[in-house]
């Protein structure tokens, strides 16, 4: 029904134009966790403590489970008393994410991406929401340790006691690092998932799908993009929602990436079953599937069993 690859080109703009040499592409490699996550690798701290982090663009901050996290199993854990760089800020924020919710302190911390040649791409200064319990659903097991923030603080916030805006988030130190830097773009180069979704957390295997720890999943092309990754002339830019005021979730809370699409195209076999209206859409890594309303989910249904 889907094609046998995805890609996803992000860019985020900067207010103004200036003279800027573009940084070279890093390609950061991507890996399956046993809960069917990708994950790539992360070191924190001057004195590195390495964990895997998954990907989302739902949330800004980046994201550690913490040694008292009770709840965090199955994984390893950051020790802020082993960590020299790390500065404790005030706060308590509270975070939903997927099926679950997580709450912690926050702190600033040193960071680094590590890339397929065995380099780093530093992220210092990072505003860090050291995770010290999670509900059933929240993602700190199953080898994840942490998430790399990809959204954008776009509003800022003192709900959890610490004023935290866009400068918090990976973009807005990197802008505050690279002052002349005209945008930020990254490349999601996806393979298929062996995972098929299930009800609340549930995964599970696709045919012939043997393990899911450790599988290859594609690459993150960071900072520019792999053009052989995908069709260059079929790239259409889509803005980024600045509002979203009712009718997308049911609390109205807006996740950071939200996009509007022309509509939707799925293919069973010889039909063609689809919607051209406008809808708004979440674009994020850390859900292992498309996940569509029901009433439009029972169309793609009905028209297979066709």
């Amino acid at each position: 029904m889907f094609s046998s690859k995805t890609s996803l080109l992000l860019s985020l703009c900067a207010s103004y134009a200036s003279a800027f040499t573009p940084p070279a592409r890093l390609d950061i490699p991507l890996i399956l966790s046993p809960g069917g996550r990708p994950m790539i690798g992360v070191g924190m701290s001057s004195q590195t403590q390495n964990f895997n982090f998954s990907l989302t663009t739902s949330l800004g901050y980046t994201v550690v489970a913490g040694k008292g996290c009770q709840d965090c199993s199955n994984t390893n854990l950051y020790d802020l008393s082993l960590s020299p760089s790390a500065k404790s800020l005030s706060g308590k924020p509270a975070v939903n994410l997927g099926d679950g919710d997580f709450q912690g302190s926050l702190i600033k911390e040193d960071c680094k991406i590590y890339t397929s040649n065995g380099s780093t791409w530093p992220y210092p200064n990072q505003t860090v929401i050291v995770a010290e319990n999670q509900s059933q659903g929240a993602p700190f097991t199953q080898s994840i340790s942490g998430l790399l923030g990809l959204g954008t603080l776009k509003n800022p916030t003192n709900s959890s006691g610490f004023s935290a805006s866009f400068d918090d988030g990976l973009y807005g130190q990197y802008y505050i690092r690279n002052p002349d830097a005209t945008n930020f773009t990254f490349g999601l180069d996806l393979k298929p998932s062996p995972v098929i979704p299930g009800n609340g957390s549930d995964l599970t295997l696709g045919p012939n799908a043997k393990s899911l720890a450790d599988g290859n999943v594609g690459t993150l092309h960071w900072l520019q993009p792999d053009q052989s990754a995908y069709q260059t002339d079929k790239v259409t830019w889509r803005n980024v929602q600045d509002s979203v005021t009712s009718g997308y979730l049911a609390n109205n809370s807006q996740p950071d990436l939200t996009v509007q699409l022309d509509g939707w195209v799925a293919k069973s076999g010889d039909i063609n079953v689809g919607v051209y209206n406008p809808i708004l859409v979440n674009v994020d890594p850390y859900h292992p599937g498309i996940y569509m309303p029901m009433s439009e989910a029972r169309t793609i249904r009905t028209s297979s069993r066709a």
